[in-house]
């Protein structure tokens, strides 16, 4: 069983935030990527072109000291701390923070979605029907609460899913009437951002410069990305279709995401300055979707066709990236432009890698037939979830190299 698969039941209230911290994936990719199925004969690999052996000695587990939850490491920092969580039921995990091989449990629920290299770590507080947004630093866990809500059943909802330098958040809350805003929070306040003129909205990430990228309903209920900067909301406007979404902002404010085209399609952009760039798409494909974007203007794009592909686009160019020449999902792009992401392999099962300048790196697994890659650190170390030799449970995983 592929990893999504296993974690599926992690978060029972909308798309998981662990996907928005490197960019949102839209559910027509999850179902391609999601649903995957380790062929269960061993058959040995031959690398492609431009694929590095596999470094097996850097692979760090993280089991669940009780021995139920699968486990994934969402995120981490350049001084080696990271964070993730066991899933103990379907709807209860236990998060962790990890460094130097001394594991932390969070109190509650807390589901781990992004962390600053201050070791801030910010994410949810998950049950059945709710959630609540939380930061942890230092040992000091702190529900953030909410701007609003209703009394019934899940009426007050929060979500925290980036974090910056300073530690200001950004993430949704419930307001009240129930409908759910963008909010940044900073020194214990926290600000809702308003709408695009309708009634809900949703922050995605924050930079250092304490601008905010999200999506919002506009007063003719489509759903746009936007730039929150010094108290204004500003449309970050369409390809030519009716939707837009945000994934990621770098420090230049400029946003990358995915926007319907007059045809219907989903492809990839870039806005700076208000002028949006159609990132195309790979020889082939049919729609495109950006994943993350780094402080060089650097962008991560899902293609999409005939399986999943992934390029880097910068300065008008598209690199492929090439995986084992088979199907390649995207999970991340850092500060020096190192991606990690998940490739099938010739044998018929998924493995992590990490790719930088066109060659891949295949991360292995802990002795398991599959690996997942969720994210990747400052310090180039990815980080995900990889099966065992011999067991069910996929655990908690990351590879320094």
């Amino acid at each position: 069983m592929g990893l999504v698969s296993a974690l599926r039941p992690a978060l029972p209230v909308g798309r998981s935030p662990g996907d928005t911290r490197s960019g949102s994936r839209s559910d027509a990719a999850l179902a391609g990527a999601g649903d995957r199925e380790a062929a269960a004969a061993v058959i040995p690999v031959q690398p492609a072109a431009g694929v590095r052996p596999v470094p097996r000695a850097a692979a760090t587990a993280i089991p669940d000291p009780t021995g139920v939850g699968p486990g994934q490491v969402t995120c981490g920092a350049v001084d080696g701390l990271v964070a993730g969580f066991w899933q103990r039921s379907a709807y209860e995990v236990a998060g962790f923070v990890w460094r130097a091989g001394v594991p932390q449990v969070l109190p509650q629920s807390s589901r781990p979605n992004a962390i600053n290299d201050s070791g801030v770590v910010v994410g949810d507080i998950v049950s059945h029907y709710t959630r609540q947004a939380f930061r942890w630093a230092h040992g000091s866990h702190q529900p953030l609460g909410y701007l609003g809500g209703t009394d019934e059943l899940g009426g007050r909802w929060s979500q925290a899913v980036g974090v910056n330098v300073r530690g200001r958040i950004v993430g949704t809350t419930s307001v009240a009437g129930g409908d759910r805003h963008a909010y940044l929070w900073a020194d214990n306040t926290m600000t809702d951002l308003g709408t695009l003129g309708g009634s809900s909205s949703e922050g995605v990430a924050v930079n250092d410069q304490e601008q905010v990228c999200g999506n919002s309903v506009t007063a003719t209920g489509q759903s746009h990305a936007f730039l929150w900067s010094r108290g204004r909301i500003t449309d970050v406007g369409t390809l030519g279709g009716s939707w837009s979404r945000a994934a990621g902002l770098n420090a230049r404010g400029q946003v990358a995401g995915t926007s319907e085209i007059a045809g219907g399609q989903s492809r990839a952009f870039l806005w700076e300055r208000g002028a949006m760039r159609d990132l195309g798409v790979l020889s082939g494909d049919q729609q495109s979707e950006a994943v993350g974007i780094n402080d060089n203007g650097e962008i991560l794009v899902r293609s999409i066709g005939t399986q999943i592909n992934a390029f880097v686009w910068s300065r008008g160019r598209r690199t492929p990236i090439t995986g084992f020449g088979l199907r390649v999902d995207p999970g991340g792009i850092s500060a020096r432009g190192y991606v990690c992401g998940t490739a099938l392999n010739v044998a018929g099962n998924d493995h992590a890698i990490r790719w930088y300048r066109g060659t891949t790196t295949d991360l292995g697994t802990l002795g398991g037939d599959y690996s997942f890659a969720a994210a990747i650190t400052g310090a180039q170390t990815v980080v995900g979830s990889s099966a065992v030799a011999g067991a069910f449970v996929p655990q908690a995983v990351l590879w320094t190299l």
